[in-house]
C-alpha cells in the first residue's frame, strides 16, 4: 500500500491526488493521509469532496506511522498538541539515530528516480509513503485528469456572459502571497498579458478572481476597462475555480489555484498567459502547460 500525504489549498490538493490517481493507474493500492485537515485550519480544508465529489480512502493513524517520519496529529484537542510534541522529540531523536524511514519516500528523491524504478515502486509489495506537493503536469494525461470533473452547474449569473467567446478569467494572489518571496507578480505582468489577449481579441471582458478585491482593482482598473469581480466567500474557493475554467482566455498567477482553473478550462481554443519566474523551491516554470505563453 502506498499512502500519499495531502497539505495545503486546493490547488496543491490537486496535484497530490492526480499523482495519486497517477500511480493507482499504474497498479498501486493507495489510500490518503488528511491527517493535516483535522487538526490545522489549513486554506478551507480538504476541498475536493466538495469540489469533485473525490472521497480517497483515509490512511489510519497507526497506518501512517509505521511508514513516515512525519507525525500526524489526527483531532483539534487541545492535548493533541502536546501529545505530537512529545512524539516529535522521540521521532527526532529516532531519526538522528537511525536515519529516515526508507518508507518516507520524497518528492525530491521520487523524480531524482528512473522511470523503470517508479514502475517498480508502484507494483511493490512494500508499505511507502509518499511526502511532497507532486506539481509536475506533463506527467498527469486526460486520462488522470478526468476525476476532475465540477460536480456543479453554472450559476444563473454568469450564463450567456463568462461562457461566452470573449471572456478571460484573471487571477491576482494576495492573502497569503503578500510580504512573501511569492508575492512578485505586479503591474508590468498584467498589463502585458492585458495588452496580449487585447490584441488577439478586442472585445475581450476580464473576470477577475481575487482574495483582496480592493488591491487587485487598484492594480488593474488603470489598463482592463472590461473588468468584473467574481466575489465567493473564501470557504467555497472550488466556486471561482469553477467559474475561471469556463472561460475562453486565461492570464494565471503563480499559483497552483488558477493554474488548475486554466488548466480545466472546457474552451481550448483561448489564449492561456502565464508567468515566467525562478523562486527559492525550484518550482520555475512548471505552472505551464503546451500552448500557454509566458511572459
Amino acid at each position: 500500500m502506498i499512502i500519499v500525504r495531502f497539505r495545503g489549498g486546493m490547488g496543491n490538493q490537486m496535484f497530490q491526488y492526480a499523482f495519486l490517481r497517477y500511480l493507482e493507474m499504474k497498479g498501486a493500492t493507495l489510500k490518503a493521509d488528511l491527517s493535516e485537515f483535522k487538526c490545522m485550519k489549513t486554506h478551507a480544508g480538504y476541498e475536493l469532496d466538495k469540489a469533485f465529489d473525490l472521497h480517497p480512502a483515509e490512511a489510519s493513524y497507526k497506518e501512517i506511522r509505521a511508514v513516515a517520519d512525519y507525525i500526524p496529529v489526527m483531532h483539534r484537542f487541545p492535548f493533541s498538541r502536546k501529545v505530537f510534541e512529545i512524539l516529535y522529540k522521540k521521532e527526532t531523536k529516532r531519526v538522528e539515530a537511525e536515519g529516515p524511514k526508507k518508507s518516507h519516500i520524497s518528492e525530491e528523491k521520487y523524480f531524482d528516480m528512473s522511470e523503470d524504478e517508479r514502475l517498480h515502486l508502484a507494483s511493490s509489495s512494500e508499505d511507502l509513503y509518499m511526502d511532497g506537493f507532486w506539481i509536475k503536469p506533463d506527467m498527469y494525461d486526460d486520462e488522470v485528469l478526468k476525476c476532475f470533473t465540477f460536480s456543479k452547474t453554472l450559476d444563473e449569473k454568469y450564463k450567456g456572459t463568462i461562457e461566452d467567446e470573449h471572456s478571460c478569467s484573471v487571477h491576482v494572489r494576495c492573502g497569503d502571497y503578500t510580504g512573501t518571496g511569492l508575492d512578485i507578480l505586479g503591474k508590468e505582468y498584467y498589463e502585458k498579458a492585458a495588452e496580449k489577449i487585447l490584441s488577439e481579441d478586442a472585445d475581450v471582458k476580464f473576470y477577475v478572481f481575487s482574495d483582496d478585491r480592493e488591491k487587485a482593482e487598484k492594480l488593474l482598473s488603470p489598463f482592463m476597462k472590461k473588468m468584473v469581480f467574481c466575489d465567493t466567500p473564501a470557504s467555497h474557493a472550488y466556486d471561482d475555480m469553477y467559474l475561471m475554467s469556463r472561460c475562453r482566455h486565461h492570464i494565471i498567477a503563480n499559483s497552483t489555484f488558477s493554474f488548475w482553473g486554466a488548466r480545466l478550462s472546457a474552451d481550448k481554443s483561448g489564449i492561456t498567459i502565464c508567468p515566467k519566474y525562478e523562486d527559492k523551491n525550484n518550482t520555475a516554470n512548471r505552472l505551464v502547460h503546451e500552448g500557454w505563453q509566458m511572459l
